[in-house]
């Protein structure tokens, strides 16, 4: 084996040469990875936390984003389980990424509802309008956004092509829930709110 190899080499200089095998090179690459993303995922969505609620002001809007985000990643590694991708640094990395890019879609959206609903419309004409209008302006953004990191696929490097893979797919799954999820959400909630005679937001 190499160990043998290495040890019977001996060539009379103060060289001290030892075995490093590229298993273990990655494996200690790997463990890295993952120990910088137990720090960097809760901070952004820590982060995210407290934008969310300088913008909302309201725990159920929040909640409600959140929830969607933390489909959206699972969506994203059950697709990759499937598609049977290893774990690399790069596919770790790939749910901070969600967390800064998805939950624009629910912001956005949100945003817009609250627009209409102060304007007097009802809570149907409010989330029509709210999907008809910045529902198409993400729907573009988002396709823009998937194709781009799709161009992944041409590369002859595989984390990277798994990479772009699963980034396009968790942007696309959080475009797919927040449009689905938020409004059908919000319209149960916001019916029950209205019934009881208390403020939307």
């Amino acid at each position: 084996n190499i160990s043998s190899v290495v040890d019977d080499f001996d060539d009379g200089s103060d060289l001290i040469i030892h075995p490093l095998p590229f298993a273990v090179i990655s494996e200690r690459i790997n463990e890295a990875s993952a120990d910088s993303m137990m720090i960097l995922l809760p901070a952004a969505m820590l982060f995210i936390l407290l934008i969310l609620s300088f913008i909302y002001r309201s725990v159920i809007d929040i909640i409600l984003n959140v929830m969607a985000l933390g489909m959206a990643i699972i969506w994203m590694y059950g697709f990759g389980s499937i598609m049977g991708f290893s774990s690399n640094p790069m596919i770790t990395a790939v749910p901070v990424l969600l967390v800064g890019l998805g939950i624009d879609y629910g912001i956005h959206l949100t945003m817009r509802y609250r627009e209409e609903i102060r304007k007097g419309k009802t809570i149907k004409e409010s989330l029509t309008s709210m999907s008809s209008s910045v529902g198409m302006a993400l729907l573009l953004a988002t396709f823009t956004t998937v194709f781009a990191f799709l161009s992944n696929l041409t590369s002859p490097v595989k984390i990277l092509m798994q990479f772009g893979v699963l980034a396009a797919v968790g942007i696309l799954s959080s475009f797919i829930i927040m449009m689905v999820f938020i409004p059908s959400a919000k319209k149960l909630i916001d019916t029950w709110k209205s019934n009881m005679g208390w403020s939307l937001f």
